[in-house]
């Protein structure tokens, strides 16, 4: 069972003061803290991540309270760590003391280390995680003016700087995005083995953990396509540049495709029945017109299978003008108006609700 530890016995080992009695005891503390990492590493990689953003954000907020040095201004957001990419063993210990220090809790502890072993950059930005557990499409609008369409059983992390410095998001799952124009900063989207670049376009993309494949299928504009491995690496402009030559250019209606066994990535033309033709826009007119022969046009005009399951969902008429919205925003209003919602089943859109009464359409 883990012993509780003053501060003011840990300060005393950091300082290089305590007894070979006293430092037995922290080293004997210290190494209780490792037991934890068992259980961070039974967790599935995307709760890990999710893990290790959330204890680094609360180590960088308590370390900075409790006024160690190493620590930026509050505005910044960041944990500063020294110039060199690994910490030498003495200074990485110490490291770990003091983040046990100000947080007293051992698993943000094991977060701490091992972000600190990572040969990341020296700087470390706490992030916003967008999860969708539903059945259907999240949307989400970013500063920048980007929208994105979060599936089911998908996360997206959204750096709190997003667009001061750059755009890049973390994408678990799928998503289809509409990525406002920057010629100064590209969008980027990380997910398990690619990195997608972006100017201004739309695309989708599916990365689920299960999945053995990573897919990206551009709908409009030019998408650049990056294994991970080949920028990770680099850490100059130059080098980046030079393997800039080796990315997999999309143009509308291909897709690339990342296979994680072999780690290839591969250009193919999309078929016919993989476009994403739910995101493509339209504009529709409806004045008094019965739900059933709205389905109708939608089904149409989108490639879809939307299905009612109330008869009397029949009886209601929708009004309304949509111009340049896809399927699920037109969804959204639909639904909203007659009082259901709908729900995606896989090659199906399911709408369910009450209905309206008979010969009363809703106004």
């Amino acid at each position: 069972m883990r012993k509780d530890i003053s501060s003011e016995l840990i300060k005393k080992y950091l300082a290089g003061n305590c007894s070979e009695t006293e430092k037995r005891t922290v080293d004997e503390w210290f190494a209780s803290f490792e037991q934890a990492e068992d259980f961070i590493s039974d967790l599935p990689d995307n709760e890990q991540e999710r893990l290790k953003s959330n204890l680094l954000s609360q180590i960088k907020r308590n370390i900075q309270e409790a006024g160690f040095n190493q620590v930026a201004t509050p505005e910044a957001k960041v944990l500063k760590l020294p110039s060199t990419n690994k910490l030498n063993k003495a200074a990485f210990y110490a490291y770990k003391i003091a983040a046990v220090l100000v947080l007293t809790c051992g698993l943000a502890f094991i977060g701490y280390k091992y972000w600190a072993e990572q040969k990341f950059s020296s700087t470390v930005t706490a992030a916003t995680v967008f999860n969708n557990n539903q059945k259907q499409i999240k949307k989400i609008m970013l500063p920048d003016g980007s929208k994105i369409w979060l599936q089911e059983n998908s996360s997206l992390a959204v750096a709190d700087n997003f667009g001061q410095i750059s755009r890049a998001v973390t994408l678990t799952g799928e998503a289809f995005f509409e990525v406002a124009k920057d010629t100064n900063r590209p969008f980027e989207i990380k997910t398990n083995g690619v990195i997608t670049r972006v100017l201004g376009t739309s695309f989708n993309i599916k990365a689920y953990e299960k999945d053995p494949n990573v897919e990206v299928q551009v709908v409009t504009g030019k998408v650049s396509v990056f294994k991970t491995e080949s920028l990770d690496a680099k850490s100059n402009a130059a080098e980046n540049a030079e393997d800039a030559t080796k990315a997999v250019v999309l143009v509308p209606n291909q897709k690339a495709t990342f296979v994680k066994s072999t780690h290839n990535l591969v250009k193919n033309k999309v078929a016919a029945h993989e476009l994403k033709t739910v995101f493509s826009k339209a504009s529709l007119s409806f004045e008094n017109t019965a739900i059933g022969q709205a389905i109708q046009m939608l089904n149409a005009r989108f490639n879809a299978n939307i299905k009612l399951s109330n008869e009397d969902l029949n009886n209601c008429s929708i009004y309304g003008d949509f111009t340049d919205q896809n399927l699920p925003e037109i969804l959204e209003v639909i639904c909203s108006s007659i009082e259901a919602e709908y729900s995606l089943y896989k090659d199906e859109i399911i709408i369910t609700g009450a209905g309206c009464p008979l010969n009363k359409p809703l106004p």
